[in-house]
């Protein structure tokens, strides 16, 4: 995430693979470092490897590597 996250949870827009929908979500930073991501509705394909990438409006809040996906 670039700079500091606003906080321990938040809100966040979500693009998963680099043509997907852009789709609204809830963030939590987890102790270990790692981001949990839960998504406003169903998403078509999310799967590990893939790439989830976060931005508040404009900005691009950064991204990782999907390691589970539900």
């Amino acid at each position: 995430i670039a700079g500091a996250p606003p906080s321990t949870c938040f809100d966040a827009d979500v693009q998963i693979r680099h043509l997907g929908e852009v789709v609204a979500g809830q963030v939590r930073c987890q102790d270990d470092g790692t981001l949990s991501i839960t998504l406003s509705g169903a998403h078509y394909a999310a799967s590990v490897g893939q790439s989830a990438v976060l931005y508040d409006g404009d900005i691009c809040l950064g991204g990782a590597e999907i390691a589970t996906a539900a």
